[in-house]
């Protein structure tokens, strides 16, 4: 089932689209303009062959066939007035049929924090989610000592649900994670029936 979504959308500061080829040379600015690590969470650098033109092509074609499945939706985030990069806003989907479930991510390049275009951002990928992915339950989960995650994830509605022990397996053992939860009614959007 392939959803076809908007070539972008906009928020009052970003555009949030699927990434295309014409993307790369932002993309790899942001990632070549990587501050040192501000905090433990923050998306390793990216070595010189991960930010060749060749490999962000195939990043690009991935992206698009496991849109075709509906089984990934992967957002870039860029400035609207100048078209930098920012980050990036995903949505796995993990069931369809009478649930209609998403995992929400949302990341930011380190050297735009504390401006808050990742609130905008994953405030966007909720509305996507429910207005066009038409999903109705949206969770994220987060290390526990995430602090900024879990304050991102309060501020754009999401409510902390419960904790998962053992549940992502990542820097070599099972991390515990807590999980923050949304449903349109959440963000003042109605439910829609599953289709």
């Amino acid at each position: 089932m392939e959803i076809r979504l908007p070539a972008a959308f906009r928020t009052p500061r970003l555009e949030l689209r699927p990434f295309t080829l014409a993307d790369h040379a932002a993309w790899k600015a942001a990632h070549e303009a990587r501050l040192p690590d501000v905090y433990a969470y923050d998306a390793p650098p990216r070595t010189p062959e991960e930010l060749t033109r060749a490999a962000f092509a195939k990043r690009v074609r991935t992206h698009r066939e496991m849109r075709k499945t509906d089984r990934f939706y992967c957002l870039g985030v860029f400035l609207r007035k100048t078209g930098e990069y920012l980050g990036a806003v995903d949505v796995f989907v993990i069931l369809r049929g009478d649930i209609q479930w998403g995992n929400l991510g949302y990341s930011l390049m380190n050297q735009h924090y504390g401006k808050g275009y990742g609130r905008e951002a994953a405030r966007a990928g909720l509305e996507i989610s429910f207005k066009h992915l038409k999903l109705h339950r949206l969770e994220a989960a987060i290390n526990l000592d995430n602090r900024p995650s879990i304050r991102l994830a309060r501020a754009i509605g999401m409510e902390r649900e419960g904790l998962r022990r053992a549940f992502i397996f990542e820097k070599g053992k099972w991390a515990d994670h807590v999980v923050f939860v949304a449903r349109p009614e959440s963000i003042g959007m109605r439910s829609s029936r599953p289709g």
